[in-house]
């Protein structure tokens, strides 16, 4: 199974948004080997050298950093991500949101918006 880290993903000790650029190593992810990821910075900073998640020792040498592609941003999961945690934000993040989901909508086919709705067993219709 391949590893997925997502362009949201954070340090799990300091909390702060990786850097994916290859300028500022020690904020990007780095793993160790029990297979956990952490920027590099709070991994030199752990002391005793235990995973901060599972406690199993490790050696710093074998630290790896993770050289990551990420995927090409797709707008429309870009709004679904946004949606989705919509309901937490301010209401001025709310308003704008909803206007580039009208956008958004707008620029789809009219099939797409307004699909009928088909039984899943055409028996029980």
């Amino acid at each position: 199974m391949p590893l997925v880290l997502d362009r949201s993903s954070c340090c799990d000790v300091c909390l702060d948004a990786y850097s994916w650029a290859s300028a500022d190593d020690s904020n990007s992810p780095h793993a160790i080997p029990c297979g956990h990821i952490f920027c590099r910075a709070c991994l030199a900073s752990v002391e005793p050298t235990n995973c901060p998640l599972c406690r199993k020792a490790f050696n710093r040498d074998r630290i790896k950093k993770l050289h990551v592609d990420l995927p090409e941003s797709d707008p429309a999961t870009d709004l679904l991500h946004r949606v989705a945690l919509g309901f937490y934000a301010e209401q001025e993040d709310k308003a704008r949101l909803s206007d580039d989901l009208t956008a958004w909508l707008d620029g789809r086919p009219e099939d797409d918006v307004t699909a009928p709705l088909v039984p899943i067993n055409p028996q029980l219709a």
